[in-house]
């Protein structure tokens, strides 16, 4: 296995132990979208690298760069939920910009 693949999986079960552990009650919203960015971050990296004719177009690695930035920010202020939002709006963005410059 590539060490893109090890990281997806790695993400991917990481969001899901969270879920079960960290975030099982539901009550705090920072830990669910904390768990749900890591959850998200894996699937889009996941997808990334599949062989899909469309993906490879899309540079769609930027939404969970957006995503990881985003929850580091709003940890930091003490806002995940905002951060983590907002990084996958950046990463969005900056995914459609790039996509834009290559066709």
């Amino acid at each position: 296995m590539k060490f893109r693949q090890v990281s997806c999986l790695l993400l991917i079960v990481m969001g899901c132990l969270g879920f079960v552990t960290v975030a099982d009650d539901l009550d705090h919203t920072g830990e669910l979208f904390a768990v749900g960015g890591l959850l998200m971050a894996g699937v889009v990296f996941l997808v990334d690298g599949s062989n899909l004719r469309m993906v490879q177009r899309i540079p769609l690695y930027w939404v969970a760069v957006g995503i990881g930035i985003g929850e580091i920010v709003g940890a930091m202020l003490g806002q995940v939920p905002k951060g983590t939002g907002g990084g996958a709006i950046i990463g969005a963005i900056g995914t459609v910009i790039l996509t834009c410059r290559k066709l």
